[in-house]
C-alpha cells in the first residue's frame, strides 16, 4: 500500500488527489492521509465533497509516518521549516519522500508521498476522468441556482482575487492592480461586454484590485470553498491568481475555446514552477 499526504488549500489537495490517482493508474494500491488537518487551522480538508474514489487511510496505517508519530508536533516543525522536516522524516522514517528528493521512476521504492505534486506531467493524461471525480456530490440548492445562472451566461469570466498573509505572502506575493487590469483589457478586446464574477477570500480587497465601475459584475460570496471551485469552472473564461485555488477552476473548464489569464510570476523567487501552466493560458 501506498500512501499520499493531503494538506493545505482545496487547490492542493486536488493536485494531491491527482498524484495519488496518477499511482493508483501505475497499478498501485493508494490510500489519502488526511490526518494533518486535525491540528491544522489554516484549512479544512474538502477533498471529500467531490466524488473522490480513493479511500482514506487509518491512523494505524499512517501514524508511522510522523514524526514521534505525533501530528502536531509534526505540523508545527514542518511549518517552521518544511526543508527541516523533510530532511529528519527522510532520515528517520523508512518509505518516507518528499517531492523535493523523489526521482523519476522511483516511485516503487517508496510508500508514503509527501508533497504538493503540481506537475501537469501527472494527470494531464487522465483530465476526462479527473473531471468527473471533481464534482461536487451533494449541490445545495443556492449553488445549484448560481451554477445555473452562469451556464446561461454565455459571456461570464471568473476573477479570483487571493490575498497571501505573513510567511506566504513572502513567498508567493500579491498580485497588484495592474494586473487585474491588463488581466479585463484582454478580456474586452476578445469579447463583447463580458460579465464578470469575482471570486476572493478577501472581500475588502476587491475594490482595491478593480475598478469595479467600469465592468459588469457580480461578487460571489457565502459559498464553501468546493462550491466556489466549481463555480469558476463553469465559468466559460477566467482571470485566475497565483494560487492552486483559481488554477484548478480554470483547469477544470470544459470550454474548448476559454480565454485563461494567468500571472507571469506564480512565486516571487526563482526558478518559476515547470510544467504548471498550460501553454494556451495568457501570461501577464
Amino acid at each position: 500500500m501506498q500512501y499520499v499526504k493531503l494538506i493545505g488549500g482545496l487547490g492542493n489537495q486536488l493536485f494531491q488527489y491527482a498524484f495519488a490517482d496518477f499511482l493508483l493508474r501505475k497499478n498501485k494500491k493508494v490510500k489519502l492521509d488526511k490526518f494533518c488537518f486535525d491540528s491544522y487551522i489554516l484549512h479544512k480538508c474538502s477533498i471529500q465533497k467531490f466524488n473522490c474514489k480513493i479511500r482514506f487511510a487509518s491512523w494505524n496505517e499512517v501514524s508511522k509516518y510522523y514524526l514521534l508519530k505525533n501530528i502536531t508536533f509534526s505540523n508545527k516543525l514542518n511549518f517552521f521549516s518544511n526543508k527541516l522536516y523533510s530532511m529528519l522524516s527522510s532520515i528517520f522514517i523508512k518509505g518516507y519522500i518528499s517531492e523535493n528528493h523523489i526521482k523519476e521512476k522511483k516511485y516503487n521504492n517508496y510508500t508514503y508521498f509527501d508533497g504538493f505534486w503540481q506537475n501537469l506531467n501527472y494527470f494531464s493524461a487522465n483530465r476526462n476522468s479527473l473531471i468527473k471525480i471533481f464534482k461536487i456530490k451533494k449541490v445545495s440548492k443556492s449553488h445549484h441556482k448560481l451554477i445555473d445562472k452562469i451556464k446561461k451566461d454565455k459571456k461570464s469570466v471568473a476573477i479570483h482575487i487571493r490575498v497571501y498573509s505573513g510567511k506566504y505572502s513572502k513567498f508567493h506575493g500579491n498580485l497588484g492592480k495592474s494586473y487585474y487590469t491588463k488581466a479585463i483589457n484582454k478580456i474586452n478586446s476578445e469579447i463583447n461586454k463580458p460579465f464578470f464574477y469575482i471570486f476572493s477570500n478577501n472581500q475588502d480587497a476587491i475594490e482595491k484590485k478593480i475598478n469595479l465601475k467600469e465592468i459588469n459584475y457580480k461578487i460571489i460570496k457565502k459559498f464553501k470553498d468546493f462550491e466556489d471551485i466549481i463555480s469558476i469552472s463553469t465559468c466559460r473564461h477566467q482571470i485566475i491568481s497565483n494560487s492552486t485555488f483559481s488554477w484548478w477552476g480554470a483547469w477544470l473548464n470544459q470550454n474548448k475555446n476559454k480565454i485563461v489569464i494567468v500571472p507571469k510570476k506564480w512565486i516571487l523567487s526563482n526558478p518559476q514552477p515547470k510544467n504548471l501552466i498550460p501553454y494556451s493560458w495568457f501570461k501577464f
